[in-house]
């Protein structure tokens, strides 16, 4: 018994799940169309225009993307009105290491509220 709740745990210990911080953001898309491949096609359109600042607010990068099954109604016989969601996985970006900005990344001080930048006098010949 206790074997098999070793072998339970290193199986889950060594199982390669997707990172914690890795998330998924879902796009809407609209097209309507004469028929229903037209209207599909302008609805993935619609949903990867939606899409293109992806992951971009947390600051994350962009990964693999799939839509969902393309749904459609009939509105008479000339008119498809269809809907489709895009599924884009984002990742989180590597951390930027040294440099000047990327102290200002960390929350550095940037100086003080208020002050006035100057600069040095220059000497005129000497």
């Amino acid at each position: 018994m206790l074997r098999a709740a070793l072998a339970t745990l290193a199986v889950l210990t060594l199982a390669q799940p997707a990172r914690a911080s890795d998330w998924i953001e879902r796009y809407f898309g609209v097209g309507s169309g004469g028929d229903q491949a037209a209207a599909c096609g302008e609805a993935r359109d619609h949903a990867q225009g939606n899409s293109f600042k992806a992951c971009v607010d947390r600051r994350g990068k962009r990964g693999d993307a799939a839509y969902t099954d393309c749904i459609c109604a009939a509105k008479g016989e000339q008119m498809h009105v269809c809907n489709v969601n895009l599924k884009v996985r984002c990742e989180v970006a590597a951390a930027v290491s040294g440099g000047p900005q990327s102290a200002a990344k960390r929350g550095a001080p940037k100086g003080r509220a208020g002050a006035i930048a100057r600069r040095p006098a220059l000497e005129v010949g000497k």
